[in-house]
């Protein structure tokens, strides 16, 4: 369907058709009107950014993983999160890789459309997931874990391809 116009008055008062705009351009689409885009979506375009930072690595980090922000002796630092206990619980994940000693984006929240395949199928959309006692920051499709582990749920998957997307919502369940 094309975009639907509207009315604005032009520089001289006068009525003139105007078209929304489907996606921006940045801060020149600063004050235009938006429209749906083709899926009936506002385009991601339109849309505040992920909250997300730059963070040092303390260790290599995966495209995807799944990460635990800590304070390494006065320094604002990223490693891989891990639930075999509660010293690495994930309150992020690494939209691309990042390798140790470098520094690289983390996002706080949105989807992750890069956690590992492994065993998920399309089965799985809708299911919540769990951080693993696996090293490496991953993700787990159950929440079987042993006496000491950390218990936390990540989100739900929303899209199972070559890899999973999942809507990253953390929350700490329980410590076993």
């Amino acid at each position: 369907m094309a975009v639907q116009k509207v009315l604005a008055l032009n520089s001289n008062n006068q009525p003139q058709q105007y078209t929304p705009l489907q996606a921006s351009a940045g801060s020149g689409s600063a004050g235009a009107i938006p429209a749906l885009n083709a899926a009936g979506l506002i385009d991601e375009t339109m849309l505040p950014e992920a909250l997300a930072t730059t963070i040092l690595a303390s260790e290599a980090i995966a495209a995807g993983a799944m990460v635990n922000v800590w304070d390494n002796s006065g320094t604002l630092n990223v490693r891989n999160a891990n639930a075999t206990d509660t010293t690495k619980p994930c309150n992020g994940w690494a939209p691309s890789a990042i390798g140790s000693s470098s520094t690289g984006q983390i996002n706080f929240g949105g989807i992750n459309p890069s956690v590992a395949l492994g065993a998920f199928t399309v089965a799985n959309i809708g299911q919540q997931v769990f951080l693993s006692t696996v090293s490496g920051g991953v993700v787990a499709a159950s929440n079987a874990f042993s006496s000491g582990n950390l218990v936390q749920s990540l989100g739900t998957i929303v899209g199972v391809g070559a890899t999973v997307s999942v809507a990253f919502i953390p929350e700490i369940v329980a410590v076993f």
